[in-house]
């Protein structure tokens, strides 16, 4: 027979028991420590930061926030991002390193290509020890391309001791890898991301006595040279004529001075000028030092598209994710190109236009997405 002493006893035991493996479940945090893409660029590493912030919400786990180094298959490095999501709140056990380009004539992997190796010195009081498969189940990319109602409870991945210096309340860290997929549906994410880019305190791009900021990228990337590697990513001569048409008939709709800065990966291309051109007739643009490398330029590019009244986006993913991460105006192109994009169109900041668009109709847009 239970006594009521007794019965209060075993209540007691087993909310002490399920408070506990509450607290267990709490203490277990997430990370993305992956290669990605082997060689990807900026957004690349988010579409794979994302599926692992995507996997830590579904656990009810703290995502932390890595740092950001995107291995561009041009350069041989991206740390001037390091911090763009604010500063790193886990260092990673292991980081990408990038291989030397192999001999000429010599057969070997793709220059871009990379390995994993220890980082040398340490930046945490303790390694990460793998403890499981390197690798997430296959049911985590189903259920992140939609295919699949809910990813596996069990995540696999790196488990670490919490020693980062951001982990606060973490017993311990999974460290995910490139095999849980990634993800460019930033619905329930882009805030949490808006607000770590924040935290970093980007440089702005303002204007003077009340101009309005324009800052458009303008992608040529491989394009400009032999390869066609990514062509579906370049701006158009077309693309680049409509982007000028639509700002001149939102300058004149609103009586607007528009301040315009260019960014590109091939900035002295003839295209480049010829836009610059045809901007300079309405707007005030600043001079692009055609001599300028990317990789120097590429950080401050990026807070200037991320801060500008007005981004505007063709189809590279670099400036997409710096349009992700804004809180302004967005006008990007909607024309499909079968390259996987950050999807923007749903957004409420966003004016999109396409071939067959009219420039006074998405002038008028962008008019008012601009205000007052």
């Amino acid at each position: 027979m239970t006594t009521p002493r007794r019965a209060v006893r075993r209540a007691w035991i087993a909310a002490a028991v399920a408070a506990s493996a509450s607290a267990d479940a709490s203490a277990r945090c997430f990370t993305y420590c992956g290669e990605a893409s082997r060689g990807g660029g900026l957004a690349s590493f988010f579409y794979f930061l994302n599926a692992a912030k995507l996997i830590a919400d579904h656990e009810g786990a703290r995502f932390l926030v890595p740092e950001v180094v995107p291995l561009s298959r041009r350069h041989a490095t991206g740390r001037a991002f390091g911090d763009v999501l604010g500063a790193p709140e886990w260092a990673c056990a292991s980081t990408y390193v990038r291989r030397a380009p192999p001999a000429a004539g010599r057969a070997g992997r793709r220059p871009g290509r990379g390995r994993r190796r220890p980082r040398p010195g340490g930046r945490r009081a303790a390694a990460a020890t793998p403890a499981r498969d390197g690798f997430c189940a296959g049911e985590v990319k189903a259920w992140l391309a939609g295919a699949a109602p809910a990813p596996p409870v069990r995540v696999a991945g790196r488990a670490a001791p919490a020693a980062g210096a951001g982990a606060g309340d973490c017993r311990e860290v999974v460290e995910l890898v490139d095999g849980c997929g990634s993800s460019a549906n930033f619905s329930a994410t882009r805030d949490f991301f808006r607000g770590h880019y924040r935290r970093g305190a980007p440089a702005p791009f303002r204007g003077r006595g009340g101009e309005t900021t324009v800052a458009i990228h303008y992608r040529l990337g491989d394009t400009d040279r032999a390869a066609t590697r990514h062509a579906e990513k370049r701006t158009s001569a077309r693309e680049a004529a409509q982007i000028a048409a639509i700002l001149a008939e939102a300058a004149a709709l609103g009586g607007r001075r528009f301040r315009v800065r260019v960014v590109s990966d091939s900035r002295g291309h003839a295209e480049v000028a010829q836009l610059v051109a045809a901007l300079a007739r309405f707007a005030a643009v600043e001079p692009v030092d055609a001599a300028a490398g990317e990789e120097a330029t590429a950080r401050a590019d990026f807070d200037a598209l991320a801060t500008a009244d007005l981004v505007v986006c063709g189809h590279s993913g670099f400036c997409r994710v710096a349009a992700l991460l804004t809180d302004r105006a967005v006008l990007a192109t909607s024309q499909a190109t079968g390259h996987r994009l950050v999807p923007l169109a749903h957004l409420p900041n966003v004016a999109s236009f396409d071939d067959a668009s009219s420039a006074r109709a998405v002038a008028a847009r962008v008019h008012g997405l601009l205000g007052a």
